[in-house]
Formats: C-alpha cells, sequence, structure tokens
C-alpha cells in the first residue's frame, strides 16, 4: 500500500493523538532512527532520562510497539514516527535494525508461524465433513443447554422483582455470562456483561432512567430466547440474525465467494471502541449508484492495525459483499481501487423519511442496536433538556453529553447543513457534516 499523511493519521485512535502526534513533527526530539526493508525506528526523547524506543513493523501491518506507557494503539509517538518517515525519508538510514528492533521482529515472526500451523491444523479438521457435523451437533447441544439456564434465570429474576435490580453485584450478572461462554453463546455473554454495567453505573447517554432500560433490554433477551425456540419458522435472514446475536458467526472465506455489489462507496463514518488491548471499529459505508448501506467491523488485538485502514470521508470504487441477515447488514470489502477525498454527502432524507426507514429495519429485526441515517438539511438546536438536530418539521434528539454537539455546533454556525450519524432508537450520534461543499469528521 502507498501511505500518506492522511491514511496515517486515519490509523490514529482519537483526535488527541492527532494533536500530540504533530507535535512530535521534529526530528530534534528524535534520535538513532532508521529503516529496513521491514521496518522503521527511533527513540524518541520524553520528560524522563531514557527515551522511547519506538518501531513500526511495515510488512505485516504495519504494527507499532513502543516502551511509553501510553495504552492507546497506535500511540503519539508511532504515528509521529511514521509521519517523519513520510516528510523526511532521507532522514531514515537504511541499516542494521538494533537488538530492541530485531527480537521485536523475530518474535512477530515465531508468532505469526504459530498462528499459520494452528490455521493449516484447523482447516484439515473442518475438511472432515463428518467431523465437522458431530462438532456442530455437540456445539448446537451446548447452546441449548446454555440457553434454557438463561431462561430461568431470567423467570427467578423478574418474580423477584426489578426493585433491587441495580443493587446487584457485577459477579450477579458475570456469573451467568461466564455460564454461556462455556455453552458456546458468547453473544449472550456479551449482552448479560453490558446489562451488569449498565446496571452498575448506568449510562449517561440515556434518555430516560435505568430501570426502564434495564427493563427493555431484558425484554428483548427473552426476545431472542423465544425467536431461537421458534428458529425454524423465521425467514433466513432473521435466522442469521438470531443466530448471530447468540454467538455464531459467518465464515468471512463463503461470505468472500459471494457475488457483491460493484459501486462507489462513500465511507461516511467511522466509530472506534476499546476494550484493553482489543479495538473494534465500526465503518459505515454506502453506495452512490445503489444506494446500499454496509457496516464494515474490524478489530484489531496489541496495536495492530485494522485490516481495510478506510478513511471517513473518502470514496473508493469496489465490490461489498454482505453477510447474511436483515438490513443494515454487516459488509467485508472485496475489492477496492481509486481511493478519493469525499466531497458532499448528498443527503436527501428529512427526518420523518429516515425514521419510516428505521421503522421498518426494526421491524424486520428488533434487536437493531444502530441504524445509519443521512440527514439533508437539518441543524442543531438545544431546549431546556438537551440538544437536537430539527428540519422545517421534525427534530431528533443529540446523544447526551458528547463533545461531539459542540463541534457540530461550530461546523453549522446555527445554519442547516447535511449530517450522517448513528441512530440508537433514543438518540444520533453525529459523525460527519458537509459544510461549504466539503465533508468533514466529528471528532469526540
Amino acid at each position: 500500500m502507498q501511505w500518506t499523511p492522511d491514511s496515517v493519521l486515519a490509523l490514529a485512535p482519537d483526535s488527541s493523538s492527532i494533536k500530540a502526534a504533530k507535535k512530535l513533527l521534529n526530528m530534534s526530539k528524535w534520535s538513532n532512527i532508521g529503516a529496513s526493508e521491514r521496518a522503521i525506528w527511533g527513540e524518541c526523547q520524553g520528560s524522563g532520562k531514557k527515551p522511547y524506543l519506538t518501531r513500526i513493523d511495515l510488512e505485516d501491518g504495519p504494527a507499532f510497539k513502543c516502551s511509553c506507557p501510553s495504552r492507546k494503539f497506535p500511540c503519539k509517538h508511532g504515528l509521529a514516527l511514521f509521519l517523519l518517515r513520510l516528510e523526511h525519508p532521507s532522514s531514515f538510514n537504511n541499516s542494521d535494525a538494533p537488538d530492541w528492533v530485531s527480537e521485536w521482529l523475530e518474535d512477530r515472526t515465531k508468532r505469526a508461524q504459530t498462528q499459520t500451523k494452528k490455521a493449516e491444523t484447523k482447516a484439515k479438521q473442518e475438511a472432515d465433513p463428518a467431523a465437522a457435523a458431530k462438532r456442530a451437533e455437540q456445539r448446537a447441544a451446548k447452546v441449548q443447554a446454555g440457553l434454557q439456564e438463561l431462561e430461568l434465570w431470567l423467570h427467578d429474576l423478574l418474580r423477584q422483582g426489578l426493585a433491587n435490580i441495580q443493587g446487584r453485584p457485577y459477579s450477579f450478572w458475570d456469573e451467568i455470562a461466564s455460564r454461556l461462554v462455556d455453552a458456546q453463546a458468547s453473544g449472550l455473554a456479551n449482552r448479560l456483561r453490558a446489562l451488569g454495567s449498565l446496571a452498575a453505573y448506568g449510562d449517561r447517554s440515556l434518555a430516560y432512567n435505568n430501570t426502564d432500560a434495564l427493563l427493555e433490554r431484558l425484554g428483548q433477551l427473552h426476545l431472542l430466547l423465544e425467536g431461537y425456540k421458534r428458529l425454524d419458522t423465521l425467514n433466513p435472514d432473521l435466522q442469521a440474525d438470531v443466530k448471530s446475536l447468540i454467538g455464531w458467526t459467518q465464515d468471512q472465506k463463503e461470505v468472500l465467494k459471494q457475488d457483491g455489489v460493484t459501486d462507489r462507496w462513500q465511507v461516511l463514518g467511522q466509530m472506534t471502541s476499546y476494550e484493553s488491548n482489543l479495538r473494534t471499529q465500526r465503518s459505515w459505508l454506502r453506495g452512490e449508484q445503489s444506494g446500499e448501506w454496509g457496516l464494515v467491523l474490524e478489530f484489531s488485538f496489541g496495536g495492530k492495525p485494522f485490516e481495510y485502514n478506510l478513511v471517513p470521508n473518502t470514496v473508493f470504487e469496489g465490490e461489498l459483499v454482505f453477510f447474511a441477515g436483515n438490513a443494515p447488514k454487516r459488509a467485508l470489502i472485496k475489492e477496492r481501487q481509486a481511493v478519493v477525498a469525499l466531497s458532499e454527502l448528498n443527503a436527501q432524507d428529512d427526518i420523518l423519511s429516515a425514521t419510516e426507514g428505521y421503522a421498518n429495519a426494526l421491524a424486520c429485526q428488533p434487536w437493531l442496536e444502530r441504524y445509519p441515517m443521512l440527514l439533508a438539511r437539518v441543524q442543531p438546536v438545544p431546549d431546556p433538556e438537551r440538544w437536537y438536530v430539527t428540519d422545517s418539521t421534525h427534530r431528533l434528539p443529540l446523544v447526551s453529553r458528547s463533545k461531539r454537539i459542540w463541534s457540530l455546533l461550530a461546523l453549522s454556525g446555527g445554519h442547516a447543513i447535511d449530517l450522517f450519524g448513528e441512530w440508537s432508537g433514543r438518540s444520533l450520534v453525529p459523525l460527519a457534516a458537509s459544510v461549504n461543499g466539503e465533508t468533514l469528521r466529528l471528532d469526540v
């Protein structure tokens, strides 16, 4: 891949990391910088006596490693080193890597070889249809037992009432979630743990109290269990949704074998979440001609970059293939070329038509958590309780206590603009806006 400053900055975990990295774009702050065919490295002087040892593996990734205490991946030192490589290539002398770089690269190579062997072993096991059928049967039995246990647990919980539910320790939720992991129903386990967090800490983005939110989500959980009981009676897309929410995954290799949709795909918005060393990134894509929505979901562990390196507010020509399920569907990029900047959002939906689209999607998939909305000519307005976006006749609440609201307000200047965001059913998270013929990302 041909790297540019914009594509490097797209790797940043947040806007503050970009600002911090730009402050380090001074060669006087760096020493012992170098490069090889595979990697680049350098030492950045921080506030302590010892410099931070920063290295980047360009062959597999890129992947970043730094001795600084930051938990962000990549950290500001990694971003700055990569940018310096692009801006001052002659300063990076080709040389043998120092021990602290070569040892890291060797360790990465060994881990990759181990993963390759495991993948080959798994592929051989899956090639045996009889063994695959037996494993599927065993898993189905485990899941069934786990769901029966969860159903009894839910009935006991509701019989006791929800009055003291917020006083329960997190272990109350984590215990049943762990049993669901053992039953190979990881999707349900994640929902139980999210309920535990909501009960313990609340969610300040909600516009209603936590007890109502807990009751609503427990109801969705019950509905999911009932849907699984009647799985054979559901249409194929809803079957796929139910199984995915419980914990089954669709084989990406099989998905990529399908015929896809070829179009000019706009990368309209992106959200990244963090949990320990795991990063999860959601990127919303929309076909200019087809009008199809695609949700590209990527995971990164230990600072490894995301596979597609999608940059918000760009457009590329390519082909997307879609997972089974109801819209908006998760997608994979089968082919991509000719990436250019996105000029305008060219939104056409007013708030009423956008919410009607959401209602139709919710009717097909009642556990829908996020829905893309591309709104034309809306403006942010306050009331005594919270902020909204409004068109000539209707309004939608914006997510509470978000810095994105101030970015949106500053960009709009009080005027109507085109806006893209994620709708949760309760509030809208603004992600991008078109201003004076240019589309801008709304950072946190």
